[in-house]
């Protein structure tokens, strides 16, 4: 069966009855500099694509792994044929350590996915929201990837509602941000592994100053020779947050860093529509290469 028509049968429905085994499982990764056990959930699709199935690792949202924004993607994922690994890097917004002291973190749940019978190495993406889309962006540069990687290296991101896209838009013309200055080479976002990036953005989004340009922006702003292999989606009227409980919630350096109230508004329509375009990019991406 080719995978378009596999995708079509899939995507009929994503509330069928649970299609996949889930096995918690740890591995070893450095967290702010110290190793820790970090814990994931495992799934493996009762249909993978054969005879070795991609997959994706997912990252939550700042919110924490029990704010329930990595559990449908998962399930959308394997009803699709991919294996899926959703990290558990910690429960609620105070426990997060700084984004950019966890990259050994998703590199490792690459090399533990890599090291499994059932997945293809060599077609391993990476999903996250918020968050988690910075861990995603980050994991696309070559010093990153470098740095961490070992060798690895996805082959695919999908970052999803990054917020703050005004300040990849800094960063990969070289500047540095007035809110996030991080411990990384000043020009690390001007080159790029040239694996492919989608990213799913919110036109409404109150850490971008609700610009539905801030991330078309960044996009823009990347290096000619790495531009063509990002692509990008925005939900018009969607918010940050779209798939969690809406909330609302004052944040210092939102609104492009002059500070306002994130506003997240829950929207089961754009969560359904990003779920299947997350599928198609990773099916396009992974799975018919």
């Amino acid at each position: 069966m080719k995978f378009s028509t596999y995708l079509l049968l899939s995507l009929v429905s994503f509330t069928s009855q649970l299609s996949f085994a889930q096995e918690p499982i740890k591995f070893e990764a450095l967290v702010d500099g110290s190793s820790r056990m970090v814990n994931a959930i495992y799934s493996i699709p009762k249909q993978p694509l054969k005879p070795k199935s991609p997959a994706v690792v997912i990252m939550h949202s700042t919110g924490g792994d029990r704010d329930g924004t990595t559990q449908p993607l998962a399930k959308a994922l394997n009803d699709n044929g991919f294996v899926t690994l959703q990290i558990q890097l910690f429960s609620n917004p105070m426990s997060a350590p700084r984004f950019e002291n966890t990259n050994a973190v998703y590199f490792n749940a690459l090399k533990y996915l890599s090291q499994r019978e059932e997945v293809d190495g060599n077609k391993v993406g990476i999903a996250g929201y918020s968050y988690g889309a910075f861990a995603s962006l980050f994991a696309a540069t070559q010093w990153v990837t470098q740095t961490y990687g070992s060798g690895l290296k996805f082959a695919a991101h999908a970052p999803i509602y990054p917020g703050s896209c005004w300040m990849f838009t800094q960063w990969a013309k070289g500047e540095t941000t007035p809110i996030r200055k991080l411990p990384y080479p000043t020009n690390f976002a001007k080159t790029w592994t040239g694996a492919p990036v989608k990213i799913f953005a919110a036109g409404k989004d109150d850490y971008d100053d609700r610009d539905p340009n801030a991330c078309p922006e960044f996009v823009s702003a990347i290096a000619p020779e790495f531009r063509s292999s990002f692509e990008l989606l925005v939900y018009p009227d969607a918010t940050h947050g779209w798939n969690q409980q809406s909330s609302s919630f004052f944040v210092r350096g939102a609104c492009k860093n002059k500070g306002c109230t994130n506003n997240n508004v829950n929207n089961p329509e754009v969560s359904t529509k990003n779920n299947e375009d997350v599928v198609r990019f990773f099916l396009s991406s992974l799975a018919d290469k």
